[in-house]
C-alpha cells in the first residue's frame, strides 16, 4: 500500500525536507508531506517531488476532507452550540481588556459588536480567524489538502479523513468556558504583533507583508 498522509509540520512546500517517505519491512510506503489549508495561487505548481510521490499513491489521508464537508451540518453546530441563549453574552465571560480588543478586532472585520457578543467563544475565535486569513490573501481554494482531493476524487483514489469538519467543531464546542475564552484571547492581535500570524508560522503557513 502505498499513501500520502497530508500533516501539519514546520516549512514551506518551497523548503527542501517537507516531505518525508517512510517504507516498512514489508515494501509498504507513506509519504508524509505538510498541508495547507489556505494558500494564494501563487503557491502553484507544487514541487515535482510532492507530485510525483502523490502520482505514485494509492491513498490519500488527509486531516479534513474538505470535498465531503457538510456546510448544512456546520452551520447546525454552530447555531445549537455557538450562540448564546438570551440571557448568556460573549462580553459576560471576557475582561474588560478582553472585551474591548475582541470587539475592535471584530468591527475591522465588518463583524458588528452585537453579533459577536452572541457568539460562544470558540465559534467566535473561529470565525474571526477565518475572516482574518482572508484579508491576509489566503484562500481555501488554494489549500494544499483541496488540491490533492480534487485530484484524487478525478482518479478515483480512496480518501481517508482523520476527522470531519463536525468532529472539529462538537469538540470545539465541548471545550469548557475557560479553555474557549483562552483560545479566543489568544487570537486577538495585539498591539506588539499579530498573534495569528505566530500560529500561522508554526503550523507551516509561510506569511509575508505585500
Amino acid at each position: 500500500m502505498i499513501a500520502v498522509v497530508l500533516v501539519f509540520c514546520a516549512g514551506t512546500l518551497q523548503a527542501a525536507g517537507l516531505g518525508w517517505r517512510v517504507a516498512d519491512a514489508d515494501g509498504g510506503t507513506a509519504y508524509l508531506v505538510g498541508t495547507i489549508h489556505a494558500a494564494r495561487e501563487t503557491l502553484y505548481p507544487l514541487p515535482d517531488p510532492l507530485l510525483d510521490a502523490f502520482a505514485h499513491s494509492e491513498i490519500l489521508v488527509v486531516e479534513v476532507d474538505v470535498g465531503a464537508i457538510d456546510p448544512r451540518a456546520a452551520q447546525r453546530i454552530s447555531a445549537e452550540h455557538g450562540v448564546f441563549p438570551r440571557d448568556g453574552s460573549l462580553r459576560a465571560l471576557l475582561t474588560d481588556d478582553a472585551w474591548t480588543r475582541a470587539a475592535a478586532w471584530s468591527e475591522r472585520l465588518g463583524v458588528p459588536r452585537r453579533n459577536l457578543n452572541r457568539m460562544r467563544p470558540w465559534l467566535a475565535a473561529v470565525t474571526l480567524v477565518s475572516l482574518e486569513i482572508r484579508q491576509l490573501g489566503l484562500d481555501p481554494e488554494f489549500g494544499v489538502e483541496r488540491y490533492f482531493a480534487s485530484r484524487a476524487r478525478a482518479r478515483s483514489m480512496r480518501i481517508v479523513e482523520l476527522e470531519s469538519l463536525t468532529e472539529q467543531l462538537t469538540t470545539l464546542a465541548a471545550l469548557p468556558p475557560a479553555t474557549q475564552v483562552a483560545f479566543l484571547e489568544g487570537s486577538i492581535p495585539t498591539g506588539d504583533g499579530f498573534r495569528l500570524v505566530n500560529l500561522l508560522e508554526k503550523r507551516g503557513y509561510r506569511v509575508e507583508r505585500l
